[in-house]
């Protein structure tokens, strides 16, 4: 299992990139003069490192990914509830459950990996 130092790169790197977003937008906030949105930022960015430590699948090699992905899709859910409620009623103004849309593959890993499992 030692040898698998790629993917234990891809984890922690494929994690860091997919909310790195969240900790410019929190660092745009900040610069607007919205420091509750920043500080929120922040916070749900903080979560996800520890989350990433925490559900790394070298540190629980039986359980099945899809367990190890869930808090992610979570914490994802919870960081766009927050853009949209920082941006305020002008973001919901002009919502459409539609631009959700290009968003629906990020859900694949779940039923790709399925219950694959690190020590496999």
């Amino acid at each position: 299992m030692e040898n698998r130092k790629g993917e234990k790169i891809g984890w922690i790197g494929g994690w860091l990139g997919s909310y790195s977003w969240v900790l410019v937008l929190s660092i745009v906030f900040f610069a607007q003069g919205k420091a509750r949105p920043g500080f929120n930022g922040i916070l749900i960015f903080l979560i996800a490192v520890i989350v990433m430590y925490a559900a790394s699948p070298w540190r629980n090699p039986k359980t099945p990914y899809w367990q190890l992905l869930l808090p992610f899709y979570l914490l994802f859910t919870s960081a766009v509830i927050w853009v949209i409620r920082s941006y305020g009623q002008a973001a919901l103004d002009n919502f459409s459950w539609l631009q959700l849309l290009p968003v629906l593959p990020v859900f694949l890993p779940l039923f790709i990996l399925g219950n694959k499992k690190w020590d496999r």
